[in-house]
């Protein structure tokens, strides 16, 4: 497990093998991605933050593709801002709603053009 945020600002394949996880309750998104072209396989996501409005991935730029990623967020799964050509596919968001009161959507879309989504299951649970 890593456990911090990653600011990802160049086309690079990232692929998780066997639970790979990456981990972040910062007031940051866990994964945020700009510039063009950037892959992400196989990851387990998992944002804590009590800041609201926090992703856990958050992608601006164009032509990303995220493929079978599995998401736990206490606010917003995925934001997308202007993020053109991005394929999401294979994968699942858990919004966590937890005692002290979040309140959040599991994907929020800012003008992303050309956007495909196939293969996701959206789920939201309260723990107390």
């Amino acid at each position: 497990m890593y456990d911090g945020e990653i600011v990802i600002n160049k086309p690079i394949t990232i692929e998780g093998g066997n639970n790979t996880i990456i981990r972040s309750c910062g007031d940051q998104p866990v994964i945020t991605v700009q510039g063009d072209g950037v892959v992400l396989k196989n990851l387990k996501i998992e944002q804590c933050s009590k800041t609201s409005d926090t992703a856990a991935i958050y992608a601006t730029g164009k032509n990303h593709h995220l493929e079978n990623m599995q998401i736990q967020s206490t606010h917003y799964g995925i934001k997308l801002n202007q993020a053109s050509g991005t394929v999401i596919e294979k994968g699942s968001i858990l919004k966590i709603k937890i005692s002290w009161g979040v309140i959040g959507v599991y994907t929020l879309v800012y003008l992303a053009f050309a956007l495909t989504v196939a293969s996701w299951n959206l789920e939201r649970r309260k723990f107390q």
